[in-house]
């Protein structure tokens, strides 16, 4: 799963890498991002790329409620085109999910072992993720979005069993097309991005509570 990541690159590189427009309001360094926090992600619409502010958790449109239990943080690959709220969003509402880094836990001597995980270049890069939108008459539009998750490969089943889909650059304008309805292309675009390289050393537990958000949670732990 992917369950906390980090977004810590400068706003005029982040325009760049994903070639949008960006307000200094809608963009802002985070080094804990987790479930539930708003974000910016990735979409494209009639005019081009766009960034957009989104809810980490996805709440699907048919929910009755704003607060459901239904909200997902992550959606398997393997069940993708099998669960109505996932083919629905996978059809036309796919998303770039930018970010520098995730954590995930191991555990060591009975206790949770927390890893930084980043690709060796330290380049921002973007996991493939799936949007939706919930309204409700007289309350406001709710966008959120969910992170798309695949089995580890060799790197990462060190760490854990599952990790996210990143998503080559090359990738990018196809997954983001919404006129791109192919359920079989779009599979394939995401089984076929499993063998990025990565890189990973442990951090300080503080990450463990996402109330703590400096650069200090990226230093390496040492013995």
């Amino acid at each position: 799963m992917c369950g906390r990541y980090t977004l810590a690159a400068g706003p005029i590189y982040f325009q760049e890498y994903f070639d949008i427009d960006l307000s200094i309001s809608q963009y802002a360094q985070s080094y804990n991002i987790a479930p539930s926090q708003t974000v910016p992600v990735i979409v494209q619409n009639d005019t081009g790329r766009i960034a957009q502010q989104m809810k980490w958790g996805l709440l699907p449109s048919w929910s009755k409620e704003s607060k459901s239990k239904y909200q997902m943080i992550n959606a398997r690959v393997e069940t993708l085109t099998e669960k109505k709220t996932f083919k629905h969003c996978l059809t036309s509402q796919r998303c770039l999910v930018p970010a520098t880094g995730f954590y995930e836990w191991t555990t060591e001597n009975g206790s949770k072992q927390p890893h930084y995980i980043f690709r060796p270049d330290y380049e921002l890069f973007a996991f493939a993720g799936l949007w939706d939108v919930w309204h409700k008459q007289g309350d406001d539009e709710i966008h959120s979005f969910t992170i798309i998750t695949t089995a580890a490969n060799q790197y990462m089943q060190t760490i854990h069993q599952r990790m996210p889909v990143i998503l080559d650059p090359h990738n990018f304008d196809s997954w983001l097309n919404p006129d791109n309805h192919d359920l079989n292309i779009q599979i394939e675009t995401l089984n076929s991005n499993r063998d990025i390289e990565l890189e990973s050393y442990p951090v300080s537990t503080r990450v463990n509570n996402p109330r703590n958000n400096d650069a200090d949670l990226l230093e390496r732990l040492t013995n």
